[in-house]
Parts: structure tokens; C-alpha cells; sequence
């Protein structure tokens, strides 16, 4: 499989180099492909172009979502890297990779850094409520990523080389284009790193990564108004987590882990089907596939391994929606369908080989509606209902379930008014199922099952006033949210031996502000920025005997960037990110403080234009972390220090 990657790269940068088909101008980038068709009612969610990925030096997912202020990014002690919206659960965040969902079913979550951003041209994340359309588990926000192309005859093709601390070397080749009616990408990315570097030069050991990446996208768009398209991604990789560092062994359990196997591919098939002049038909069909190896080792030298989980996650699903001008509004329904199947092996090498297999299986079925029309010239709303099914069908042998079901609503109002100025409250009620991993997963010695977990439900309301011009806009958001039965863990002593266990709470409330801000100074600065505060407490604190807080969760998030761009094509730009107080549950039925922190991240970029059919290129120097700050996301889990690197990316045609 690396051959297969290698020569795939190998011929996307021969491609690059070799130039455009046709000539074409450099600013016909586009994004190809749709966003599920939702009210925009409901939310407002920040979305970032291409040219702003470009300016994030990506090496994952991950360093694009943390460009929102609602975006708290961690890395757990198995090594994911997970997104959290307004603090929402990370299987409570729907993410969709051009309509079909980015995410391993068993445990409904992905890790963002398997997720690469080479053919990235536009990522959307919402928070609070939002559509009834997303289908199952998608409370907490939504996340759309869709693929960037060109519209222009001909092809155009890019080449990006990196180069920094901890050994970092990326390389990433993009072909892309049009021939008549069809549009194409292909894109290739490698990225190797060594283990990387702690707060004021310590190590975090066993925190590697090699990862082979490539997704190929094609799109028809026929005469008759239909339009196929066709998506391939796939992500390979090996890598290495960090053991936690604790000051007492009563603080938690370490995993001495490694994944030298991770495996993930997504296949999709999406059409757009005209119906009549006032309908329309979006139909997806997907298939998902990962597969991943645990190494669990007895101790930090990594010499001897004690247990190995293999793991093989098949899923496949539908989305059909449907839309159309009725009753003087507009009408949208969805039905999405997604089979998954868990096979899971643990093998106890240490004091025998002992092996054991089971298989997880689930149906789930999510039915929505949502209907939209104008009161009058200023006034919009929107509402919607949804009904959401999960079928168990296989346990591993650990018990038997009845299945869930639960329904959701959303109901919303925008009043804009001919002034810069606009207004919009908005309401959801949302379940989020457990998923299997929950119910049944014992994470190699460290879980009890549960199969007798509820489903969690999160009642979402905010309003948002804001303000808009050529040159300033600003939004203020303050919200509410309410969790009922959520999952949380408790710490139980069985057999000598102390485990965790997933348990149904009596929930959880949180009321909060966000902002966000942007203002062109002048032709060459653009400041903008905004803060997440909130207030999240447990509450029946006696039911969980561990305090009121809710793990990792900062009450405050704040991002504040400044980029100046010359007319000679120098660039500088700097963020500050601060994380605001938050607490981790120790194994101690403890909640420790963690450090607030702030860290300062400095670009400074060099840009040619493309004239005279020479190719259009950027140079760069990035600092993350300049100021080497202690960040500390989970307890014993420290983020890397000071990390430089640079790069340069070269655009060939457009």
C-alpha cells in the first residue's frame, strides 16, 4: 500500500510541475460541491475559504477547526484528536466530508488528525441548534467540508513542500480541472514526523506519525440539470500517543499505546436531480471502511506488549433529500439510513495468549422535515421535526438492547432589516443516541459495559444580533443549553482491579456568550477575532460524588488575529488563542484545575503573482506556540511547545 501512495504522489507532483493544460487565470479557484440543504435560519455558522485554509499551514482538520472560537480542540490518552462546539460532547458533533459523514459509527467519532486538508476549499462549522436534517447525533453542531476545484476550461495543478522541529517533512501535489462538463480532482499527501516536543524543550515520547493521504473527486453536470459526482478519500497512517504524565499513580491509569495500523476510507456517490422548476432531489449513497491495530505495551520503554486489539469497522448508508416551493414556503425532508458493523479482536499475550473476537452490529434511521417561508419583507422563520432510530442487531455476546428511538424539533426566527443590522433567536430540542463502544466496549481492560445506557437529549436556544458593512461585521450570541441523562463515567473497584464506567447523569446546564468581529482597517490589515465564554455545571452533583464541573471543558475560549498583507507580496500575521479556566477528573473521583494559557502563533509569508506565465508562489516561516506557553487540554496530557516550520506552496495555471 505505501508503493501504491508513493507512486500516486510521485505522479501528482510530476503533474504539478509539468504545468496547466490551458492557460488561466489564477483566481479561478471554486468550491465544487453542496452543503446539506438546510435553513440558514436556524444558525450562523462561521465558514473558512480556501485561501484562509492555505493560510493555516494544515498539517489536519484539526488546525482548521481551531480557527473557531467555538472550537475546543483536544487529544485524549488514546490518542484522537477531537473536536468540541461550545463544549458540546464530541459524539454529540456531526461532520460531513462533501453530504456523506466523516466518522467511525462504533464509536461515532473520527480522529481529526487521519483527516487531511490538501484538497480543502471550504469548511463551515456551526454550533448550537441547528437543522433536524443531519441526521442521527448531531446536537452538539455540524461540521461541513467540501473540496475545491475550478471552473475554468483546462487544469491547474499545486505542489506544497514543509520542512520543520520534530523532524516534520510534509509534501502535498494537487491536479485539478475541467474537460467540457466535468470537473476533476486529484489530490496526494505524505506527512512523517518524530515524536514531538513538550513545554520548554521536554519530551513527549511515542508521539510519531506517518500518514499517506489521497482523495479523487469527479463531477458531471448534465445538460438536463442533473449533476453525479463521485468521492474517494482515503487515509493511512501509523502513529504513536503520549503516555500522560501524573504527578501521583492515583491520578489516573497510563496507556502505553501505539496504532502502527489506521486505516480509513470513504467512498460516495451523490447526485442532484431536478424534480420540476420547483423541485429537487439530492441523493447520497457511502461507504465507509477502517480499519486500526492497538499495541498496549507494559510500560515506557515499549520493549514488551501485553495486549493487541485489531479492529474492523464497516458501515454503509443513504441520504435522500428532498425539497420543494409549497404552501408560499419552502419544504425540505430527509430520510438517512446507515448500517454498521464492529469486528473487534483483543489478544491478552501477557501471562498467555488468550483471543478473543466479537462482533457489533446496528440499523440506524433518521427521518426529518423542516419547512420555511417569509412572514413579510424582513421576517423569516423556519421549523422542523425529526424522528431518529437505532436498531441493535449484534452485541459481542455482552447483553442485549431493545434499541432506541427518540425525535427531535427546531424552530427559528430572522428578522433583517434594510440597515446593516439583523436578528435572529432560534430553538432545537436534539437526542443523541449512545453509540456501541459505549454500550458494550471495554477498551481493552479499562471499561465496564453498560447496556443499560439512556439516550441524552440537549435543548439548544440562542439569539444573535448583528452588524454588517463593506469593512466591519460583528455578532453577538448569547445561549442556553440544557442536557438531560447525559453520559458521563464513574470509577468502580472490581476484582482487585479499578475500572470506568459510562452512566447515565441527571444532565447538565450551560449558559454562555459568544462574539466574533471582523474589521479591514485599511486595504492591507484585517483584524478579527471572538471569544466562547461559558458557565457549564453538573446538575445533581450528588448523583456523580465527583463535584459540578464537566471534564475538560474551558469556560473560556478566546481568538484574536491580526494579518497585514503588503501590495509587494510580504505577509505577516499573528493569533493569540487562550484557553480559560477547566478541570479533569482524576481517577481519584477528583476534579484538578488546569492551567489557563494563551499562545501566540506568528507567520511571516512571502507571495509572488503570477505574471508572464511564471507560476504563482508563496513562501512561508510559521511559529506556533512562540512564546513555548504550557497548554494542558487534559490532565497529564500537555500540548507541544514552541514548534517552527516553513514551507512553500507553488501554483501552477490557477
Amino acid at each position: 500500500m505505501c508503493r501504491v501512495f508513493s507512486c500516486l504522489f510521485s505522479l501528482l507532483a510530476f503533474k504539478a510541475l509539468a504545468g496547466p493544460s490551458y492557460a488561466q487565470e489564477v483566481d479561478q479557484i471554486t468550491v465544487i460541491g453542496h452543503t446539506i440543504e438546510t435553513t440558514q435560519v436556524n444558525s450562523s455558522p462561521q465558514t473558512f475559504s480556501a485561501a484562509r485554509i492555505e493560510e493555516a499551514d494544515a498539517l489536519d482538520l484539526s488546525d482548521i477547526l481551531i480557527l473557531s472560537n467555538d472550537a475546543n480542540i483536544t487529544t485524549n490518552s488514546r490518542g484522537e484528536t477531537l473536536v468540541y462546539l461550545r463544549n458540546a460532547g464530541e459524539r454529540q458533533t456531526a461532520i460531513y466530508f462533501d453530504g456523506a459523514p466523516l466518522n467511525i459509527p462504533w464509536d461515532n467519532r473520527i480522529n481529526l488528525e487521519q483527516v487531511p486538508t490538501m484538497s480543502l476549499g471550504s469548511v463551515s462549522v456551526s454550533a448550537g441548534p441547528g437543522s433536524v436534517l443531519y441526521g442521527v447525533n448531531a446536537s452538539g453542531g455540524v461540521i461541513e467540508l467540501l473540496p475545491v476545484n475550478t471552473n475554468m476550461p483546462g487544469s491547474s495543478s499545486q505542489l506544497s513542500l514543509a520542512q520543520g522541529d520534530n523532524g516534520l517533512v510534509q509534501g502535498a501535489a494537487r491536479w485539478m480541472g475541467r474537460l467540457g462538463a466535468t470537473q476533476f480532482m486529484l489530490a496526494g499527501e505524505k506527512v512523517e514526523r518524530d515524536s514531538l516536543s513538550g513545554p520548554s524543550g521536554s519530551a513527549l515520547n511515542n508521539t510519531d506519525l506517518t500518514r499517506n493521504s489521497v482523495n479523487m473527486r469527479i463531477l458531471h453536470e448534465a445538460d438536463n440539470g442533473i449533476d453525479l459526482s463521485f468521492n474517494l478519500l482515503h487515509s493511512q497512517s501509523e502513529f504513536g500517543i503520549a503516555a500522560a504524565q501524573f504527578d501521583r499513580p492515583e491520578q489516573g491509569r497510563i496507556r502505553y499505546w501505539r496504532y502502527p495500523e489506521a486505516d480509513y476510507l470513504l467512498t460516495s456517490l451523490r447526485g442532484h436531480f431536478p424534480v420540476s422548476e420547483t423541485a429537487r432531489l439530492d441523493a447520497s449513497v457511502w461507504h465507509q471502511s477502517y480499519q486500526q491495530s492497538i499495541e498496549s505495551y507494559a510500560n515506557s520503554a515499549y520493549s514488551r506488549i501485553d495486549d493487541i486489539q485489531t479492529d474492523d469497522d464497516q458501515s454503509w448508508g443513504y441520504r435522500l433529500l428532498f425539497s420543494t416551493d409549497t404552501l408560499g414556503g419552502h419544504l425540505r425532508t430527509s430520510l438517512t439510513g446507515l448500517s454498521a458493523q464492529h469486528d473487534q479482536s483483543d489478544v491478552e499475550l501477557i501471562p498467555q495468549r488468550i483471543e478473543d473476537r466479537s462482533v457489533f452490529k446496528d440499523n440506524r434511521t433518521s427521518f426529518g422535515a423542516e419547512y420555511e417561508r417569509d412572514l413579510n419583507a424582513s421576517t423569516r422563520f423556519a421549523f422542523g421535526a425529526g424522528l431518529d432510530w437505532l436498531d441493535v442487531v449484534e452485541t459481542g455476546g455482552r447483553g442485549e438492547s431493545d434499541g432506541f428511538s427518540d425525535w427531535n424539533a427546531a424552530a427559528s426566527l430572522l428578522w433583517q432589516a434594510e440597515t446593516p443590522w439583523h436578528v435572529r433567536a432560534s430553538f432545537s430540542r436534539k437526542a443523541r443516541i449512545p453509540t456501541l463502544r459505549e454500550l458494550y466496549g471495554v477498551a481493552i481492560n479499562r471499561f465496564l459495559p453498560n447496556p443499560n445506557l439512556q439516550s441524552e437529549t440537549l435543548i439548544s436556544m440562542e439569539a444573535e444580533i448583528g452588524y454588517e458593512t463593506n469593512h466591519f461585521q460583528v455578532s453577538l450570541i448569547p445561549f442556553a443549553q440544557q442536557a438531560s441523562h447525559s453520559l458521563d463515567q464513574i470509577n468502580i473497584v472490581t476484582g482487585g482491579q479499578r475500572l470506568r464506567q459510562r452512566i447515565n447523569g441527571s444532565g447538565s446546564r450551560a449558559h454562555g456568550l459568544e462574539a466574533r468581529f471582523e474589521a479591514d482597517i485599511n486595504a492591507a490589515l484585517v483584524i478579527s477575532g471572538g471569544f466562547t465564554a461559558m458557565h457549564l455545571r453538573l446538575r445533581d452533583d450528588a448523583s456523580h460524588g465527583a463535584g459540578r464541573y464537566v471534564s475538560e471543558r474551558p469556560e473560556l475560549l478566546a481568538r484574536l488575529r491580526a494579518r497585514y498583507q503588503h501590495p509587494s507580496g510580504l505577509g505577516f500575521s499573528a493569533e493569540l488563542d487562550h484557553r480559560g479556566q477547566a478541570y479533569s477528573l482524576t481517577d481519584e473521583d477528583v476534579f484538578e484545575p488546569l492551567e489557563r494559557s494563551t499562545a501566540l502563533n506568528l507567520r511571516l509569508a512571502y507571495s509572488n503573482q503570477s505574471r508572464d506565465g511564471y507560476p504563482e508562489w508563496e513562501a512561508y516561516l510559521r511559529v506556533d506556540n512562540a512564546f513555548d506557553s504550557f497548554i494542558e487540554p487534559q490532565l497529564g496530557l500537555p500540548e507541544p511547545g514552541r514548534w517552527v516550520r516553513a514551507g512553500v506552496q507553488i501554483n501552477f495555471g490557477g
